[in-house]
């Protein structure tokens, strides 16, 4: 695995489709995983997430038993992680698809 794509998801149902979709389409000359936390939803982001683990070979979802915050989200999804990269993925108010990312070279 070249890649981790480390995603911390709350609330955001309604985009996760596409960021994955843009995802694969974007990085498609590279070995990724794209690993969902859903960090607590109140929504039926974890449907999605299930839903997209089994249509997208590249997506695995996991489900914390509550919200525990961003910052333990993404060190779940880190210990889940194979890739020899990190890409962590953060979406503010689930409003916008890209808001900010951080590249990690380990």
């Amino acid at each position: 695995m070249e890649l981790s794509i480390v995603v911390p998801v709350y609330n955001s149902s309604s985009i996760l489709s596409e960021l994955c979709s843009q995802l694969v389409d974007a990085l498609s000359d590279i070995d990724i995983e794209i690993i969902l936390v859903d960090d607590g939803s109140q929504d039926s982001s974890w449907r999605v997430i299930k839903q997209l683990a089994e249509q997208i070979e590249s997506v695995q979802g996991f489900r914390l038993t509550r919200n525990f915050g961003q910052d333990n989200a993404i060190m779940a999804g880190l210990n889940h992680s194979s890739g020899f990269m990190w890409l962590l993925w953060t979406m503010i108010y689930n409003i916008r698809l890209m808001i900010f990312w951080h590249f990690l070279i380990m």
